[in-house]
């Protein structure tokens, strides 16, 4: 029967075309609804999967783990002896002071912190580093140059390097080396949460590895007193500048109040204490006699007073205290008292006691002489106070006038006394304080001390055998860490059911262990062989992948030849003959047909024959020697494989296979590449797909199976042959059972 011819272009876009129905393949359940293969993922623990990739690459590991090993002993054994000296110093943020006296920079610059960091970048300095190479004058000494292999640009021309005898530009190169040598092997170590810092050397001498620490130490605590001195000379430059200054203002200033004084007559009088112990500072002379004329004045206005009082008044306190004005009326009052007793018996006619009368009269007189005498004194008296008091007040008047126009002038006199006084007070702060700077300098405060001086190290501290080999260890970690990921990136094979599952997402339905048998056609035919025991519980999950039990047609493919196909069919065969079911295997690899060799006859006849317009096809059926399953080979090969396939002729051969056989299992060309499998795919019941263990990459492995799928009513599972049982840690849930019972009776469990 004729056939139209297909065309492989076209059929590969009929491929691409339905990749939307990719649906019935992958999300259909074989075991039923209870997994979805949608969810399904891969279910091995992550840490599983690493120990399966380290068990899977331990030769690598163990390769390059060794290589590093070897590597860090020779490193260790061929490395130069290189010996540390190490010394240790207290850096205090402030030192002890000897004197009272504050230095110019404030010993607390900031926070601890800071301070700290500073210290230790003055420990790394250039300049420290200068100092060390000139305090030992190591470019003249041939320990630490032969020590450092520290030679100039031209060496060859000099047989001993001489400094002196070198040109400017070797003497610089050489200069440079030392200090890259100096900077590369010291270490600056703070203790943390301390004062302490260790200053450590290294070098191939151990004697120049101490000689360098201990000079470290020394040229630091001489560059912090150095920079303490600097910073006090700047000062007291400064401090002198300022000071002369000053001196000639000062001078000025007293020169300006002397003759501004003398032009002015301004004198000065006073000075010491006053009554409360406080300064009383100065005053002129027209103050002094201001001061005191004023008392004169106050004195002469009082007595004036006093004179007018006792003037104006009745009787005044001189008179009666007058001796002779008392006689005077004490004898009035006698001469009274006899003319009144006279005046009781006679008239006051009477010659006794008209006498008496002219006596009293007389008396009266007397004192009337007497007072108006002393009133005359009182008189004279009061005109002298009051003439006195005039003159006082016209001197104070006028001495007045002239403290006015003093105080006027005074206003600048004051000026000038002023700008003397802050001129002479800040001389002499700045004296004072140029003189604590001199002490201070000679004597300064100590914030560093030594706490232990480096000694001459007797053991090298480098290399070290145990670090070396820790490093190895940790290098051939990092690098076998490194090569097996590598490695597992390019090497993309499936070694483990748990591959195949990532891989495809689809069920492993049993997992074939490596035969130990020379044919494995003998290990299929032994019921009691692992591979047969593996076979028949592939059959066992496919009878569970259905309502209905086994498939009826089934096909069986797999990515590329030479993957187990053939004998995987042959198996499954075998065992559903064992099972008694009548079943027949159909070679449908029509390019390269096998099972004609596995069964041992001849491949005359056989499908292709069927195919091509054959009807008897009992004719081409052959029995296996066991009795147990009819098989048809493959026939010639056709030049139109393809063709054969997808044409009526092939549907017809299933249905007549299924109206005589229980089952027919065929064995489909692979998939990549050729056109076959997947057209087969759409004519049988289901797939199952073979995967050989270590052989095959996962990207072929899913693009064989995203191919099947498009085309396939279903695919059940995967098949993993030639499994080794040893090539993963975890292969105990795979292999137990097929061994089992072979060998002494396993105790209860």
């Amino acid at each position: 029967m004729a056939s139209t011819p297909i065309n492989p272009n076209s059929f590969h876009a009929q491929v691409d075309d339905r990749a939307d129905t990719i649906d019935e393949g992958r999300r259909t359940n074989p075991y039923g609804p209870a997994r979805d293969l949608n969810a399904f993922g891969d279910e091995t623990p992550l840490l599983a999967r690493y120990v399966q990739i380290i068990w899977r690459r331990k030769w690598v590991i163990i390769g390059i783990m060794a290589a590093a090993v070897i590597a860090a002993i020779l490193a260790t054994v061929m490395a130069t002896r290189l010996y540390t000296a190490a010394a240790t110093i207290e850096i205090a943020r402030q030192g002890e002071n000897v004197v009272e006296v504050d230095s110019v920079q404030p010993e607390v610059a900031g926070a601890d912190q800071e301070f700290y960091q500073t210290q230790y970048s003055l420990l790394e300095s250039e300049a420290l580093i200068d100092r060390v190479a000139e305090q030992l004058n190591l470019v003249n000494d041939t320990a630490f140059l032969d020590a450092f292999n520290i030679t100039p640009a031209d060496a060859s021309l000099f047989e001993n390097i001489d400094f002196n005898r070198l040109t400017a530009e070797q003497k610089e190169d050489i200069r440079a080396q030392v200090r890259d040598a100096l900077a590369e092997h010291v270490a600056i170590s703070p203790i943390r949460g301390s004062r302490i810092v260790g200053i450590a050397f290294t070098s191939p001498n151990p004697a120049l590895s101490a000689r360098i620490a201990n000079a470290w130490v020394s040229a630091f605590i001489r560059s912090n007193f150095d920079r303490k001195l600097e910073s006090t000379r700047f000062a007291s430059e400064y401090l002198q500048e300022r000071l002369d200054e000053l001196r000639n203002r000062l001078e000025q200033s007293e020169r300006d109040l002397v003759n501004y004084a003398t032009s002015n007559r301004i004198i000065t009088v006073g000075g010491g204490t006053n009554a409360d112990g406080e300064s009383a500072g100065q005053s002129t002379i027209v103050d002094a006699n201001l001061s005191a004329l004023n008392q004169s004045y106050a004195e002469a206005r009082a007595a004036r007073i006093a004179a007018q009082s006792r003037l104006q008044g009745g009787t005044t306190p001189e008179a009666l205290n007058n001796a002779t004005i008392a006689q005077l009326r004490e004898r009035r009052a006698e001469l009274n008292a006899e003319y009144a007793n006279l005046l009781v018996t006679f008239e006051p006619e009477y010659p006794a006691a008209r006498a008496l009368n002219r006596q009293i009269d007389e008396i009266e007189s007397a004192i009337a002489r007497e007072e108006s005498r002393i009133r005359s004194s009182l008189q004279t008296t009061f005109e002298e106070a009051q003439q006195r008091e005039s003159r006082l007040q016209n001197v104070v008047s006028e001495l007045e006038d002239e403290n006015l126009d003093l105080r006027r002038a005074g206003i600048q006199y004051n000026i000038f006394q002023r700008e003397v006084d802050t001129n002479r007070e800040l001389y002499e702060a700045l004296l004072q304080r140029f003189k604590e700077i001199g002490v201070a300098s000679g004597i300064g405060p100590n914030n560093i001390s030594i706490v232990d001086p480096a000694r001459v190290p007797e053991d090298p501290s480098s290399p070290n055998l145990i670090t070396n080999l820790l490093f190895g260890i940790l290098a051939g970690l990092f690098g076998a860490a490194v090569a097996v990921i590598l490695i597992e990136q390019i090497d993309r094979k499936i070694r483990t059911p748990a591959d195949l599952e990532r891989a495809v997402k689809l069920p492993v339905l049993g997992v074939i262990p490596v035969s130990t048998d020379d044919n494995a056609l003998d290990a299929v035919s032994d019921r009691k062989s692992a591979v047969s025991e593996a076979y028949m519980s592939v059959q066992t999950a496919l009878r569970l992948a259905t309502d209905h039990g086994f498939p009826r047609t089934l096909m069986v493919t797999s990515t590329r030849s030479g993957e187990g196909k053939s004998l995987s069919s042959l198996a499954l065969t075998r065992s559903l003959g064992r099972a008694g079911k009548k079943v027949i295997l159909v070679e449908a690899d029509l390019r390269s047909p096998s099972v004609h060799q596995e069964l041992g006859f001849k491949n005359t006849h056989g499908t292709s024959d069927f195919l091509a317009g054959e009807d008897d096809y009992r004719k081409y059926l052959h029995r296996s020697d066991d009795n147990l399953f009819d098989a048809m080979s493959g026939g010639p090969v056709p030049p139109n494989p393809a063709e054969l396939i997808v044409g009526e002729r092939f549907d017809r051969l299933i249905a007549l296979l299924r109206e005589e056989y229980d089952h027919v299992i065929f064995d489909s060309p692979p998939v990549l590449g050729l056109a076959d499998a997947p057209l087969i795919a759409e004519k049988v019941e289901g797939c199952v797909f073979v995967v050989e263990a270590n052989a095959i990459g996962s990207n072929s492995v899913q693009s064989a199976v995203s191919r099947l799928s498009i085309n396939a009513r279903r695919i059940y599972g995967t098949i993993l042959t030639k499994y080794s049982a040893g090539s993963s840690p975890f292969s105990y849930d795979y292999t137990y059972g097929y061994g089992y019972g072979e060998t002494a009776p396993q105790q209860a469990i």
